[in-house]
């Protein structure tokens, strides 16, 4: 019985989406990174910044204290696509969300990139609301900002990056 009810349990942790990270560890050159934002004040470097140092990478003040840096572009939020329903009472609207990145070395070489990473979010609106109003966007947003950093997660962690990334 107690089996029955863990393969029921795991069966549902994967159906919604959960997975373990796994145990590849970050290679060592990329401990130390100095982070190159466009948007250095924007909620998503806020983010990536807090990611990154979860993932015990240690963000530098400048780019000659560290082997590589990381460049990251402006996040996109390009305008969304609205539908209209059948009954004209809601309307979806498809946001997107891109961010690009690439991993350059000290003399400006790129390394690794550049890739651009993306989610999409569909929001549904009734038809007396609002979106700048209404706080769906921010939440995908901020939903949408998390798919991207754990998109990058696996990026860093690849074996690809790994063998790209040049021994110090």
């Amino acid at each position: 019985m107690d089996t029955c009810c863990l393969i029921f349990f795991f069966s549902q942790l994967t159906a919604c989406g959960f997975g373990l990270r796994g145990q590849q560890t970050l290679p060592e050159q990329l401990r130390i990174l100095y982070l190159q934002p466009d948007a250095p004040y924007d909620s998503f470097t806020a983010n990536l910044r807090r990611s990154l140092r979860a993932q015990e990478i240690k963000l530098v003040e400048s780019p000659q204290q560290a082997p590589l840096t990381l460049v990251a572009s402006r996040p996109e939020l390009p305008d969304s696509n609205m539908a209209t329903s059948q009954s004209s009472l809601t309307r979806v609207y498809t946001l997107n969300y891109a961010v690009t990145f690439k991993l350059i070395n000290q003399t400006g070489k790129v390394v690794f990139g550049p890739f651009r990473l993306a989610a999409s979010r569909n929001i549904i609106i009734g038809q007396n609301q609002v979106i700048t109003t209404n706080n769906q966007m921010d939440v995908s947003v901020e939903g949408m900002q998390k798919d991207i950093l754990d998109q990058l997660y696996y990026y860093l962690h690849s074996n690809s990056l790994r063998a790209l990334v040049p021994n110090s």
